[in-house]
């Protein structure tokens, strides 16, 4: 009878447990997540249909189903658009690339994944790594207000920024000798090389590697707790690698650990 009367104790505090983990993560009843919806890293939105496939909806699909709840996924225009939508309370969860700044207005989890950068120089650059850029003369590239831009704006000691309002025409840019190299993910850097015809490569080695993380508003540990339970499963029983495979995506690696 006892065993009998624990077991029924062990299922009802389970049962009170899962109800405060679906309110803490989504009180309306429905997990909104919202994401960068211009990155291909996190996910793709078909222009015909509206779906929305990739890594992003895979890990929102996973933690929904978790709870026990439906969910809405949210396509934002920037990072501003993303805080915003979890200031407001109009989302419960977000997806960023961790970054010093934002840490600042939003809570991060642990990494999920890791991204990685890559410099683009053309194909008969003395360049051959990315030791050899951070040197006087070399002129680098990024676009204003992204990771690599941000970064690279505060450790870059000898070589001269070129800040970009967008993402360029790389061949036009590194053929007019406006810059030496281009810092991109390693997924944008490798597709811009393949489609010049042969006038640029992709360093062969990555000079960053940028958690990608799951974001909440601000003081909400509980919601924060969650999620990060949620993350260390997904990292560990494969359904992070999994979600990597299936989006084609390159220059991304399961995170073993946060890298922050």
């Amino acid at each position: 009878m006892k065993h009998v009367l624990a077991f029924l104790l062990f299922l009802l505090a389970a049962s009170w447990s899962f109800a405060g983990a679906k309110e803490d993560v989504a009180p309306t009843g429905v997990l909104r997540a919202t994401f960068l919806g211009t990155n291909p890293v996190q996910a793709h939105i078909d222009a015909k249909t509206g779906e929305i496939t990739g890594i992003v909806p895979d890990l929102v699909k996973a933690l929904a189903a978790r709870l026990g709840l439906p969910y809405e996924i949210q396509p934002a225009a920037n990072a501003a658009d993303i805080v915003k939508r979890l200031a407001e309370g109009r989302a419960d969860i977000g997806f960023m690339a961790y970054d010093e700044k934002r840490a600042r207005e939003v809570d991060f989890s642990d990494s999920y994944a890791l991204m990685f950068n890559a410099f683009v120089a053309k194909a008969d650059s003395p360049i051959a790594a990315s030791a050899q850029v951070d040197r006087p003369g070399v002129k680098i590239a990024a676009v204003k207000g992204q990771t690599q831009e941000i970064v690279l704006s505060q450790t870059v000691k000898q070589g001269t920024m070129v800040l970009l309002d967008r993402k360029p025409d790389a061949v036009q840019l590194l053929g007019s000798g406006q810059a030496d190299v281009y810092a991109a993910n390693r997924h944008d850097a490798e597709l811009v090389a393949q489609g010049s015809g042969g006038r640029l490569k992709v360093l062969p080695d990555n000079f960053l590697a940028v958690d990608q993380a799951v974001v909440t508003r601000r003081g909400e540990p509980a919601r924060l707790a969650e999620v990060n339970r949620f993350i260390v499963d997904v990292r560990t029983d494969g359904t992070v690698q999994k979600a990597i495979a299936g989006s084609g995506i390159s220059g991304l690696a399961v995170a073993r650990e946060t890298h922050r």
